[in-house]
């Protein structure tokens, strides 16, 4: 099997989590690839577009400080450098960083995997003195509005947007593609326009940096603000990755087994699937799910393609 064609020598414990397929709730024994380094190069195969605002000019945010959204409020495009003959898919990734800290850059998942699809990574306000909740939130839908939008100028396709994020940016992305207040101020209903939710290991319960905010920290809460709240039967199609339960970060696990039960269980949602990945901890675990996460939006848009093929 030919899983990375640009990446050389493969280890071990990424060949078992390929073969492990697309189970409903995976655990993979990868204890040796949690020591795999991959290189921090820069995109094989992709040429790069940096620092596209995704706030019009005459735009004011919908919440705080439009002076820090104009700074800080930029994206990034990787493009495939090989010609594009119909339109590609697109991922869209919010890096993490507790929501106080980081950067948008190359997806540490990414790095050494074919160039096949349109990568666009943003930058959110950071909570802190000159943003709080829920500043980061419209951020992250604003730069998924702007992606949906203006892709296809890109060569990427409007309608197979799907969006991702580590840690902090896996709660983001899970928050703007399960509660539709965040797209609707841009005409847009995530139940519609993401071809599919993929977070990695993000936090599922109320975020613990809105809990700082509030001088709430270490209680662990459930509200609006927690994806958990959202669970739905009608939501995009859902993908969770997370760690080994005793290395990952604090109850990350729980609460995304937790959350995958609420929406298969409870909520009868027909396609949410959970990896827990052993043997990588919060943040490794970024390494075999940006590999899964290709595998994942394939078989994702072959099963609308097929049903499409179906209801004709």
């Amino acid at each position: 099997m030919k899983l990375f064609s640009s990446l050389g020598t493969i280890a071990a414990g990424l060949l078992l989590i390929a073969a492990a397929g697309c189970s409903q709730n995976a655990k993979v024994q990868t204890s040796a690839a949690a020591r795999t380094k991959v290189p921090a190069s820069v995109l094989a195969g992709y040429r790069v577009v940096k620092d596209l605002p995704y706030y019009p000019k005459d735009f004011r945010p919908l919440s705080g400080n439009a002076e820090y959204a104009a700074e800080r409020c930029k994206l990034d495009l990787y493009i495939p450098e090989k010609k594009i003959t119909e339109p590609l898919p697109v991922l869209l990734f919010f890096h993490g960083g507790g929501l106080s800290r980081g950067s948008k850059g190359v997806p540490r998942g990414q790095r050494g995997l074919p160039a096949e699809f349109i990568i666009v990574t943003a930058n959110y306000r950071l909570s802190g003195p000159r943003a709080k909740c829920p500043d980061y939130l419209n951020d992250a839908a604003a730069a998924a509005a702007w992606t949906v939008r203006n892709i296809a100028k890109y060569g990427g396709d409007p309608d197979k947007v799907f969006v991702t994020g580590a840690s902090a940016g896996g709660y983001l992305s899970a928050m703007i593609a399960l509660d539709r207040r965040w797209m609707k101020p841009y005409g847009l209903d995530p139940r519609k326009c993401f071809a599919g939710v993929l977070p990695i290991s993000g936090q599922m319960s109320t975020h613990f940096q809105v809990m700082i905010e509030r001088g709430q920290a270490g209680q662990p809460l459930v509200d609006e603000y927690a994806p958990i709240y959202h669970a739905a039967a009608d939501t995009p199609p859902i993908v969770l990755f997370c760690g080994q339960p005793d290395i990952e970060f604090k109850a990350r696990v729980a609460e995304n087994l937790f959350f995958h039960a609420v929406l298969t269980q409870l909520k009868k949602n027909p396609d949410a699937k959970i990896y827990q990945i052993n043997g990588f901890n919060h943040s490794s675990v970024n390494i075999p799910a940006g590999y899964l996460t290709r595998q994942e939006m394939k078989r994702i848009l072959r099963q609308r393609k097929a049903a499409q093929k179906s209801a004709r």
